[in-house]
């Protein structure tokens, strides 16, 4: 979908299968609702009561990245002068040097922004050892900085969040719920040590808030923080605000006497992942965005429910920078600081003619390879057998390869991002050809696998006889951030490794047997360390 902006009229055009062109009058005048900047004289989340209109902030453009390079005091400003215009609260989600760097623009330049301040909590449920040890440093650092950012700006910080989406069931950063009543006590304590009284909560997925343990930590909060997207939970728009509606509504009856505030909510202007593509197909576009966003502010002030939208602005390093997946267009400004659709006519100043959302089957949606394969494998397999840079055949259903910004061995490995829509991966070949005779096994060393993925193939090839397996199959031993997985060659049924002349990696699947019932993986799988025992 590609829409043609003006300050006249918009027009949508969707190019059917019979090519019939379908043309919709949205003036801003007439089809948008009303968005002014709300004058609050007292924000308080704890109070049941809308605080105005509340965004969430990520700043990273471009190569920056959490944990990379951060954006500048400059950029940032440009930022908080364009969300002060119409907002009244951002929140961002660590105590770090973004963290920091936002909360001093705001202040050395009377940005008219309250802010709900995060402390991060990586994982400690499913570690041990020195593992453990380094996430609990990392998690009391960031308790630390989150104090220090209070008390140094406590007439701008509005809330503190102690961990996102840290208890739900699918969590990506997973603590027992005793471990982050543990946090939320000592970051209440320290706030008392230190004279202050900002309240305190903890953001989670609604589905954790149903729960008995959600009662239990709510008990110890000032108010809960709610996320709930209808799109991820394969809703189109028709019903994605009845859904979150439902939900809300559900954890008011679980815990019925504390406040909420919805820490997520919004709609992807853009998703080709599996599990939303494959149920409401090209609704993730602007226009349901702009219609998510006029329903959603309604609903919030209606009900009283102070409401961050997700997000700002398009974040190019989220989805693994899968240019394609949803997690890269939640943004109501594009990655470059123009308008999208929604909100074209508040900010006219920075509207555009051009694209600020791919369009679904555009160029820029295409499979692309921009790395050699030569990373994946140890160095000294590269220089031992010769490999030179492997013919790389086109990977498809959009799974790019790209060259790793993490490493096992060396400096790189391959990034193999797919969208999750269908099958595909990709294949390369080797010339000359690997005489592996005196080998038995082939090692491959994995980071990034989603934990709902259950296949990811392997195939070798030598002549016109080949084989495929799951890797995820096989034994691993952890090492970090990486497994590493020993496969005996004499799983590869027909190879022949005298001449091994092929692979490839294909299909990252919900399911552990492909093909069969389930769900293609949006993914971002690092490779590396490819070598032959």
């Amino acid at each position: 979908m590609y829409i043609f902006k003006n300050s006249f009229f918009y027009v949508v055009a969707f190019m059917a299968i019979f090519g019939v062109v379908a043309c919709v009058d949205m003036s801003p005048t007439n089809n948008f609702a009303p968005f002014d900047k709300i004058q609050v004289s007292n924000v308080d989340l704890t109070d049941d009561v809308w605080d105005g209109h509340a965004i969430s902030y990520g700043g990273y453009r471009g190569d920056q990245e959490p944990g990379g390079a951060s954006p500048s005091d400059a950029e940032i400003l440009e930022d908080m002068r364009i969300l002060e215009k119409k907002w009244n609260l951002i929140r961002f989600y660590n105590s770090d040097e973004h963290g920091e760097a936002v909360l001093r623009v705001i202040s050395s330049n009377n940005i008219d922004l309250k802010v709900m301040l995060g402390v991060f909590i990586f994982e400690t449920k499913n570690l041990s050892g020195n593992d453990l040890a380094a996430n609990e440093a990392a998690n009391q650092l960031n308790i630390t900085e989150g104090l220090r950012l209070a008390k140094a700006y406590s007439n701008i910080v509005a809330g503190i969040n102690v961990g996102n989406e840290a208890l739900v069931s699918w969590s990506f950063f997973a603590n027992e719920p005793s471990t982050m009543i543990r946090y939320i006590q000592q970051v209440k304590a320290g706030l008392s040590t230190d004279g202050l009284s900002i309240p305190v909560t903890l953001a989670d997925n609604y589905a954790f808030w149903k729960t008995a343990d959600g009662v239990t930590v709510a008990a110890e909060l000032d108010f809960i923080t709610v996320h709930g997207y209808g799109m991820w939970d394969r809703h189109g728009i028709a019903t994605a605000l009845t859904f979150l509606d439902d939900q809300v509504n559900a954890v008011k009856a679980n815990i019925p006497n504390k406040p909420i505030v919805i820490g997520e909510t919004g709609w992807a202007s853009f998703a080709t992942d599996g599990q939303i593509f494959n149920v409401i197909g090209e609704e993730g576009n602007e226009v349901n965005q702009r219609t998510y966003f006029d329903q959603i502010l309604a609903w919030s002030e209606q009900n009283g429910i102070t409401t961050f939208l997700f997000e700002a602005f398009d974040e190019p390093w989220k989805g693994g920078r899968n240019a394609c997946s949803a997690e890269t267009h939640w943004g109501v400004f594009d990655k470059n600081r123009k308008a999208k659709l929604v909100m074209d006519p508040y900010y006219p100043e920075l509207s555009t003619d051009a694209q600020t959302s791919p369009s679904y089957g555009g160029d820029e949606c295409q499979p692309t390879v921009s790395a050699n394969l030569n990373l994946a494998f140890r160095s000294s397999v590269v220089t031992q057998f010769s490999i030179d840079t492997p013919t790389m055949s086109p990977p498809e259903a959009l799974a790019s390869i790209s060259e790793g910004r993490t490493a096992y061995e060396g400096s790189s490995s391959i990034l193999f991002s797919h969208a999750g829509i269908k099958p595909g991966g990709f294949f390369a070949d080797f010339a000359p050809v690997l005489n592996l005779s005196n080998y038995n096994n082939i090692v491959v060393a994995l980071s990034g696998v989603p934990t709902n993925v259950q296949y990811f193939e392997l195939r070798l090839e030598s002549g016109d006889a080949g084989f495929s397996l799951n890797i995820l199959s096989h034994p691993s031993t952890n090492d970090g951030d990486w497994k590493i997985y020993t496969i005996p060659f004499s799983s590869f049924t027909g190879v022949d490794f005298s001449s091994l002349d092929g692979i490839g990696f294909w299909h990252p699947f919900d399911r552990p047997t492909h093909p069969g019932e389930g769900n293609y993986v949006a993914s971002s799988i690092f490779i590396d360390d490819i070598h032959f025992e």
